[in-house]
């Protein structure tokens, strides 16, 4: 399938998700619209919107999104079963089949003085979801010096790739040369897309994925149960993430992970990862940019 072929054929899954009325203006969208978009924007009240690398675009001046579609697109992505899907709703996010995802802003409902669920959705993102095999092939030998893979962080701004690029080393990883057990702490379910329990995304046949948990609490679980060489998580973000990787690390694993920043120097210069760089885990770092319209990745030793 070509690279054109199949990014017509995300978009054509993600409007599915859609509300019919605005499924049939998204499709109409031409075709270099389609192959660029990356998330449908809808807000109550306001017209629905496509977004590319660029900004967002309207699809049309008649589609502007009712209250009852919101509601409508939480029905079709929970095939009408939305107290199956609770746990996800309450977090802000659906993961859908074909591994698209479904951000989610309303009102939260509280019961014993924790969210329990989000009521009177205002706002949704459907995110269309891409795979790029291949797209670490580049950097991949670079981190796997003399049969040996040393804890690395990619840095990237948003919208340059980052969970792209890890979902890639992660295959890389586990189906390279070297086979390489990775377990995946993929807490909010965005490198393995799973849909009811299946990755929608191809993370390699030597993986374990936990998913829908702290990273804190999987890290455990999986350094006891799998014995993993590699341990893959997104995002770091809050004390709690470090605290898992050091963990990790003193159990003589090597740490695959992402954060976000623009490059090496400014993001050690910010507290939380100033302590990370303390701690001596990582040894490399991928900085992810676009230059002149291209995406770019660099190796750096840290």
């Amino acid at each position: 399938m070509s690279n054109e072929t199949y990014l017509l054929k995300q978009y054509g899954q993600a409007v599915q998700f859609l509300p019919p009325r605005l499924r049939s203006y998204a499709m109409n969208m031409s075709d270099e619209i389609k192959k660029r978009a990356r998330e449908f924007r809808l807000r109550e009240g306001t017209l629905l919107t496509v977004l590319t690398d660029e900004c967002e675009v309207p699809v049309n001046s008649d589609a502007k999104v009712r209250h009852e579609e919101l509601a409508t697109i939480v029905d079709i992505a929970t095939g009408g079963s939305v107290h199956s899907s609770s746990e996800q709703i309450k977090s802000g996010y659906l993961t859908v089949r074909g591994g698209h995802r479904i951000g989610l802003c309303g009102s939260g409902v509280y019961k014993n003085g924790e969210v329990s669920f989000i009521k009177n959705i205002s706002s949704v993102a459907i995110r269309i979801a891409k795979e790029f095999i291949g797209v670490s092939d580049g950097i991949y030998e670079q981190l796997t010096v003399n049969k040996g893979f040393e804890s690395t962080i990619i840095i990237s701004p948003p919208g340059c790739g980052k969970t792209t690029m890890l979902r890639d080393l992660i295959r890389n990883l586990s189906n390279g040369k070297y086979a390489y057990r990775v377990s995946v702490a993929d807490e909010r379910n965005e490198i393995a897309g799973k849909h009811r329990g299946v990755p929608q995304f191809d993370l390699g046949q030597h993986t374990d994925v936990m998913e829908g948990m702290s990273k804190s609490y999987a890290t455990m679980v999986m350094l006891r149960a799998m014995t993993p060489e590699i341990l893959a998580v997104d995002e770091i973000t809050v004390k709690e993430d470090i605290a898992a990787i050091e963990s990790a690390a003193n159990c003589g694993v090597a740490l695959l992970a992402t954060a976000h920043g623009a490059g090496v120097n400014s993001l050690f210069d910010r507290m939380l990862y100033k302590q990370l760089q303390n701690l001596g885990i990582f040894k490399r770092a991928v900085v992810l940019g676009i230059k002149n319209g291209n995406y770019t990745a660099k190796v750096e030793a840290l």
